[in-house]
């Protein structure tokens, strides 16, 4: 892989990770099945067990967009953001995704049942069946956190934005009207335009001229 390259792999890579994360908050992370009412199983979704699952997704989105446009320092300001985004994300799913799934639930089974208190809402709870989601997302954050030291690593070699239009200015700047050179003529040599004034007339333009009351000879 090319180095300069390297930055529009870290925004892509981070546009994906976070929009996968930003689906893994819609999706149903866990089903509970209650003491009381078996035959209805509770589903929690992760924004239910994560709350700020979707908030932290949409950060890396920003991220991975102020990426495409940062400059030098800016670029290795993004990069740590983003292994901290990594880090949080990793440290508030590694419970749920490994099995302590109390915290995770709590809050909808109060919500439907009206109880709360961690001892009796485990009392409620006869089993608790995860899905691949909670797994799906703390991989999602390991390699958020993988991008941000990634892009630490190739910072220096991504290549400066504005730089093209410096360059571009420079090379217009070679153009300057003061020097008396118009589109490469020398500053005696007539233009078109001048050159077509006065060149001669034809006898069908002098016959015009004449019909207008101008004289062709002027």
């Amino acid at each position: 892989m090319r180095l300069r390259r390297a930055r529009f792999t870290t925004v892509l890579l981070l546009l994906a990770a976070g929009a996968l994360l930003l689906i893994a908050s819609t999706q149903p992370w866990f089903v509970v099945v209650l003491r009381e009412s078996p035959d209805t199983p509770l589903d929690v979704s992760g924004s239910a067990a994560v709350p700020v699952l979707a908030p932290l997704a949409l950060a890396a989105l920003a991220v991975a967009a102020a990426t495409s446009i940062a400059g030098r320092f800016l670029s290795y300001a993004a990069a740590v953001l983003a292994m901290l985004l990594g880090l949080a994300l990793t440290v508030l799913l590694w419970a749920p995704s490994t099995g302590d799934t109390a915290a995770a639930i709590s809050p909808s089974v109060t919500e439907a049942t009206g109880i709360a208190g961690a001892d009796a809402v485990a009392a409620l709870v006869r089993r608790v069946e995860a899905t691949a989601w909670p797994l799906i997302a703390l991989v999602l954050s390991l390699v958020v956190f993988g991008i941000g030291l990634f892009a630490i690593a190739t910072a220096h070699a991504w290549p400066q934005a504005g730089r093209r239009y410096r360059t571009d200015s420079r090379a217009r700047s070679g153009d300057d009207p003061a020097r008396g050179d118009r589109g490469g003529r020398s500053a005696g040599e007539p233009d078109e335009a001048s050159a077509g004034h006065a060149a001669p007339l034809d006898a069908i333009d002098s016959w015009d001229d004449l019909s207008h009351g101008s004289d062709p000879t002027r």
